[in-house]
């Protein structure tokens, strides 16, 4: 018995039924503007402002002495209201910044204060192996990322 219900089930659904008909005519747009090939509205009104949408990438310098570095952004600017002869928007950025400094020598604290400990005299703790056990001074970079996130702007 469930196998015949089953298939009656089955065979109802996967019968054609007929699709609703439209009520009538779509409303009219509320927009200023004259519909054409040239507009594309993705709202009314607010398409024919101009939302934009932009990447960027080139060379970067910082304050922080690293050293220069590439840079690439990207934004989102949707329009808000037309303000003037131009337009109020929102804006949504995105950049990310890349630098490494040229090498330069440092002194470790922690390295000397160990050859200290170990019974060497200041001057053997300071110049490191072989009068003292561990390495004081070293070469090293500074590498700098810099995620820049600007979730509201307006402009």
């Amino acid at each position: 018995m469930r196998s015949l219900a089953g298939a009656a089930l089955i065979a109802t659904l996967a019968s054609p039924s007929a699709a609703q008909e439209p009520a009538g005519a779509p409303p009219p747009s509320v927009g200023r503007g004259t519909a054409g090939p040239q507009y594309h509205e993705l709202l009314p009104d607010i398409g024919l402002i101009g939302a934009q949408v932009g990447i960027a990438a080139g060379a970067s310098w910082n304050p922080f002495e690293v050293g220069r570095g590439i840079q690439a952004a990207g934004y989102i600017d949707l329009p808000l209201a037309r303000l003037g002869r131009g337009k109020l928007s929102y804006e949504i950025l995105v950049g990310l910044s890349h630098a490494r400094s040229d090498p330069f020598v440092i002194t470790d604290p922690i390295a000397f204060v160990a050859n200290l400990a170990t019974g060497a005299s200041r001057a053997a703790a300071l110049a490191g192996p072989p009068a003292a056990p561990f390495p004081v001074r070293r070469q090293v970079r500074t590498q700098l990322r810099l995620l820049q996130v600007s979730p509201f702007g307006l402009k």
